[in-house]
């Protein structure tokens, strides 16, 4: 005849509360990392590459029908985060990136 579950469980010494915690963690780590895009976010990362392959900001927006136009980019610290965490890592050093300023934040 077969052990039963709870018998395994105790045989393994999981306990009622380790599996709550263990579902709570996973679901926090479900909603942290639940990426939906906005759509600047591309454009961000653009000029946060452009950033480092240049050295330089930009004075006006290279990718804009108002190119001839002086332009401020306010968010250029994001944007340089941004590249530098995507050059090495890829998509996942945005999530990682998220996951950084949601620890620092809580």
């Amino acid at each position: 005849m077969g052990m039963s579950a709870q018998s395994a469980f105790r045989l393994l010494g999981v306990t009622p509360v380790a599996i709550c915690r263990l579902a709570l963690w996973g679901f926090i780590a479900v909603l942290t990392t639940h990426t939906a895009a906005d759509a600047d976010l591309w454009g961000h990362l653009r000029f946060g590459l452009d950033m480092f392959e240049t050295g330089e900001l930009h004075s006006s927006d290279p990718y804009s029908f108002t190119s001839d136009r002086p332009w401020i980019n306010h968010e250029w610290l994001a944007e340089v985060l941004m590249a530098a965490m995507y050059i090495p890592l890829g998509s996942p050093g945005l999530i990682l990136l998220k996951l950084v300023f949601i620890g620092i934040i809580a």
